[in-house]
């Protein structure tokens, strides 16, 4: 966090959270708004994405959308609308693990 001089911010990983901490949406909401610089149109798209911004660099635009945040941001969508047993069923970590073993 300390290495980060242009104050780069990602808010999907906001929604991330949202499994421990339901105050999040609020903030999505507040960056979602029209006058947001996280938010960004794409020619051809209907809609609007949300996008990194940089507090600090107004003009900052970044040049692609990172799939990373987008991953964060439905997974805590999707937990936060079907319930917490949903993201434990979907991160089945040591599962995994020892079916690859």
């Amino acid at each position: 966090m300390n290495d980060n001089p242009d104050r780069i911010v990602s808010p999907h990983i906001i929604a991330g959270f949202l499994p421990v901490d339901s105050t999040g949406l609020a903030d999505l909401g507040a960056l979602s708004g029209p006058a947001s610089r996280a938010v960004r149109s794409i020619g051809g798209v209907p809609g609007n994405l949300l996008w990194r911004f940089s507090v600090s660099d107004p003009s900052w635009v970044p040049a692609e959308i990172q799939g990373i945040d987008y991953s964060s941001m439905m997974l805590g969508l999707a937990t936060h609308v079907s319930g917490r047993a949903f993201l434990e069923e979907q991160n089945d970590v040591e599962g995994w693990l020892a079916s690859v073993r």
